[in-house]
């Protein structure tokens, strides 16, 4: 038996913790534990517990291969399929920062709708799917009540013929949660990521509706809304803030207004808006915030490291994105107005793929400096777009923050599990 090359040693509180970056697990490093990692033990106990967290891997185990075979088997499987369905490409909002352009009555239609009905019945008889699960986007995807009724309601029914699991994400601004969508979707175990840009001045100021017939404060709608959903055992929140500086130094008040949110099912996810470059100070400000969130028992992501040897969903084989208008896509992130689709659905439910595209895509490598990284197993990965329009991988950017070492990464993530734990035992 070995290490793991993927063990690290961090410093909490004075003692030593040891954290393996493979089973995100973590013990503290005691002189028993220390002494078995440099010259083995004949405690078989140890032994196991620290095999069976990958600190210890036998002799003949090439840790980077096995990684990297664990990303091309999750980018082949064919367990889950991962459909996003951009409903509509309108939004009832106009935030400053959107990077989509809003086409006013852009609603995917029955017909399309029923094609893609046929497309997930043809995706299940020929890879027989485990999970099925199902994301809605857009613009605002809730703003066609419609379509998302007639899909639902045809998946009840594939599901239980079938017997497949579903499971839902709603990307959304959160306004326009109704109890209509809650007799809708309470059935499946739902997702709702929805964004709330710090306090409510801040965040009315910067998320306003286009219609002024509808008012001037859409934070009030959005609580309202979390407090309908969050009565239901079975629906979970990612409440995501797109932050500056600015929404960092108001976000307190933010936290007493959620404070009504079940902590097992909910996460904070802090985004930096694109446009905004952030500096070592913010840095800091931004370890200050989740700290602040961490106190008040909410689990943050966002210098998430998990285990799912997943970096992104764009480059799943079985994935894909239907646009309101049968075109298709790998990625939401880009601007559906204007850019070239992969492919397109079909009038018998099938996509017809740009191969010559996809193919370029799901051979993308794992770039040098990232195969040399020692979180490369838990890392969330760098962006599989940008990966794909550039000409020398290596000039894309490490997803974590360069003002945030290695090791304070293992300690954030480290405190979300323990404040996770703690939310279960509550």
């Amino acid at each position: 038996m070995k290490p793991s090359i993927y063990n690290h040693i961090v410093q909490l509180n004075g003692l030593e913790i040891l954290y393996n970056t493979i089973s995100n697990k973590y013990v503290i490093l005691s002189d028993k534990i220390s002494e078995c990692l440099s010259s083995g033990t004949s405690d078989f106990e140890l032994k196991t517990t620290l095999e069976n967290q990958n600190f210890i891997v036998d002799d003949d185990i090439n840790e980077q291969q096995l990684i990297e075979s664990l990303f091309l088997q999750r980018r082949y499987s064919s367990k889950i399929y991962q459909l996003i369905l951009n409903t509509s490409l309108d939004c009832n909002l106009s935030c400053w920062y959107c990077y989509e352009t809003h086409l006013p009555k852009s609603f995917m239609s029955i017909d399309l709708a029923n094609k893609i009905v046929k497309h997930i019945e043809i995706k299940f008889k020929t890879t027989h799917f485990e999970l099925l699960d199902l994301s809605f986007f857009g613009g605002e995807p809730m703003m066609n009540y419609k379509v998302i009724s007639f899909i639902l309601n045809s998946i009840k029914n594939l599901s239980k013929n079938y017997k497949f699991k579903v499971h839902l994400t709603f990307v959304t601004n959160g306004t326009l949660i109704s109890q209509r969508y809650i007799d809708l979707i309470q059935e499946f175990p739902t997702r709702f990521q929805v964004t709330i840009d710090g306090n409510k001045e801040h965040h009315n100021s910067t998320r306003k509706y286009k219609n002024s017939l509808y008012g001037a404060d859409s934070y009030s709608k959005i609580i309202e809304g979390l407090r309908m959903l969050n009565r239901y055992d079975n629906f979970y929140f990612t409440i995501r803030v797109n932050y500056d500086n600015e929404v960092l130094e108001n976000i307190k008040r933010l936290v007493s207004d959620i404070d009504f949110l079940n902590r097992c099912r909910s996460v904070i996810s802090l985004h930096k808006i694109w446009q905004y470059k952030a500096n070592e100070k913010d840095s800091s400000l931004l370890i200050n915030i989740i700290n602040y969130f961490n106190k008040h028992n909410f689990v943050v992501n966002t210098f998430s490291l998990h285990t799912h040897f997943d970096s992104c969903y764009a480059d799943n084989y079985n994935q894909a994105v239907i646009n309101y208008d049968g075109s298709v896509y790998k990625c939401t992130a880009k601007n559906f107005a204007k850019e070239l689709p992969a492919g397109y659905l079909n009038s018998m439910g099938f996509i017809e793929w740009n191969t010559k595209e996809i193919n370029k895509r799901l051979a993308l490598d794992i770039p040098e400096i990232c195969k040399q990284c020692t979180l490369l197993p838990s890392c969330p990965g760098i962006c599989s777009q940008k990966k794909y329009e550039k000409e020398d991988i290596n000039e894309i950017y490490c997803p974590f923050n360069k003002n945030i070492s290695k090791d304070d990464i293992i300690l954030l993530n480290i405190k979300q599990q323990l404040i996770a734990r703690k939310n279960e035992n509550l």
